[in-house]
């Protein structure tokens, strides 16, 4: 005997889901409206302008992410440090090279720099903010190194003041300073062509000065010639002459390099 087939059901339909939304997205953040100088921006400052101009740098990203305070400090720091440096250079002899000096401090400001990457990478990565150009760090960079040469050369102006001179012919002058006179190197230039060390045939470099202490004559010579004994020898005698002219009854001379470095003094 067969079964009864089963009864057919009809499926009740789906009720409502209540499943709530799920929430929107927030806006992404804004882009933000300034850009940022990235660490070789800040070496190729430092590189055409000096650490101060490279620090300038650093100091503006500070400005725009609203660190005011280390904004100060950076750039004080900056300006110490680049003073420290000129004056360094300035104390040094002359033939100390000042490339090592140069090399130092783009090395210290490339480290520097460093400390800005992790605001550097946020700006960029996580903000989609952008990196100032290059070519305005360059210009920059050009700016300061312009302005700091003006400072350093005003302050070499006013510190020692373009010397005044008299010339006698064919190259041969004398130049005077703090208390001598233009009559009193006039005076010496005359002396100088009787004794036949001006005699108009090759340039020649006198520089005379008088304080309390007495007259300094300082002659431009080579370095071979400041040692040879016979030079110096000649040179004295040449002094006492002057001296015995009654120009000044204490008279020093100084053999000096074409810089006015000192390399020999009589007596």
């Amino acid at each position: 005997m067969n079964d009864p087939a089963p009864a057919l059901t009809t499926p009740e339909p789906p009720g409502p889901d209540l499943t709530p939304p799920p929430a929107p997205l927030p806006p992404p953040p804004p882009l933000p409206p300034y850009k940022l100088y990235d660490r070789k921006s800040v070496v190729l400052a430092t590189f055409l302008g000096s650490p101060l101009a490279g620090g300038w740098l650093m100091a503006l990203n500070y400005r725009r992410l609203g660190d005011r305070r280390t904004f100060w400090t950076c750039l004080i720091l900056s300006l110490v440090g680049t003073a420290a440096l000129i004056a360094v250079g300035a104390i040094l002899p002359d033939k100390t090279p000042s490339l090592p000096f140069a090399i130092a401090g783009i090395i210290a400001m490339a480290a520097i720099a460093k400390l800005q990457a992790p605001q550097i990478d946020e700006h960029t990565r996580l903000r989609g903010g952008q990196l100032a150009s290059r070519w305005k760090a360059a210009g920059i960079g050009a700016l300061f190194f312009v302005l700091i040469a003006v400072i350093i050369l005003g302050v070499v102006i006013l510190a020692d003041p373009p010397l005044s001179k008299v010339a006698f012919g064919g190259g041969e002058e004398v130049y005077y300073k703090d208390q001598a006179t233009k009559a009193d190197a006039q005076r010496l230039g005359e002396f100088l062509q009787k004794a036949g060390f001006f005699s108009g045939k090759s340039p020649k470099t006198v520089m005379l000065s008088k304080d309390a202490s007495g007259t300094t004559v300082s002659f431009v010579v080579s370095d071979s010639a400041a040692r040879d004994p016979a030079v110096v020898e000649a040179f004295n005698k040449l002094r006492l002459q002057l001296q015995a002219s009654s120009l000044d009854d204490q008279i020093t001379f100084r053999f000096c390099d074409p810089n006015l470095k000192l390399l020999r003094q009589i007596p």
